[in-house]
């Protein structure tokens, strides 16, 4: 591309922290120079998806996902065939039980 920076990766995203709706982590990053607060909308811990295909055989689709969601941000959700991703939004949904 055209030499164009992207910002670095806020720590917020990697922060252990904040663990329950509502509570704020302070982003020492600015966004067109304000101070942006993020609050967490939905926090998973420790989850796991398992599947039982025919013949008794067990996969498991999840292991140990943890994943906070924060309010008024667009999360995408990527990953390789396989990875999880159908099975983590089931899960969200209710369609599924971890």
């Amino acid at each position: 591309m055209s030499g164009q920076k992207y910002p670095e990766k806020s720590s917020a995203y990697h922060n252990d922290d904040y663990e329950s709706k509502g509570k704020t982590e302070g982003d020492s990053s600015s966004q067109r120079g304000q101070n942006v607060k993020k609050t967490v909308g939905i926090s998973v811990k420790n989850v796991h998806g398992l599947y039982t295909k025919r013949g008794s055989n067990e996969w498991k689709a999840l292991c140990g996902l943890n994943l906070d969601l924060c309010e008024d941000h667009i999360t995408a959700l990527l990953g390789h065939n396989g990875a999880g991703k159908t099975t983590t939004i089931k899960i969200l949904t209710g369609r599924m039980s971890p």
